[in-house]
């Protein structure tokens, strides 16, 4: 009799076990999609706020000038930025991102911090 019911709560144990590896599986595989979706948003609202000022500083015309501050990280993690042609290309942990610009008449590069746009004589100028 105390064997059988040994054995039954061995076998209740490893069934609750085993469920509980699933349910952290699943819960750490959901908790990866959070933290990516977190990311993707954050850098389409950094890629926005580029364009938007790049596009408004386009559009203001001759004299016009804005400032403009970028992250040092993404939630931690480094990014690399870069303009070519009329995109802003961004990527974070090997993932790329773009925004298409309304000008491809930039000079320079954004940088992490605080970056200067102007617009001279229709040049879009980045420092």
């Amino acid at each position: 009799m105390k064997s059988q019911s040994s054995m039954e709560f061995i076998a209740i144990f490893m069934i609750l076990l085993a469920a509980l590896v699933v349910i952290s599986f699943i819960s750490y595989t959901q908790l990866q999609a959070i933290r990516q979706y977190q990311t993707d948003l954050e850098v389409e609202k950094v890629l926005n706020d580029i364009a938007f000022k790049i596009n408004t500083a386009y559009l203001e015309g001759d004299g016009f000038f804005i400032n403009m501050t970028l992250p040092n990280d993404i939630f931690g993690t480094d990014y690399t930025i870069e303009i070519n042609s009329n995109e802003v290309l961004m990527e974070v942990s090997n993932v790329s991102y773009t925004k298409i610009l309304l000008t491809n008449n930039i000079t320079g590069e954004p940088k992490k911090g605080l970056n200067f746009i102007e617009n001279r004589r229709g040049e879009i100028i980045l420092t």
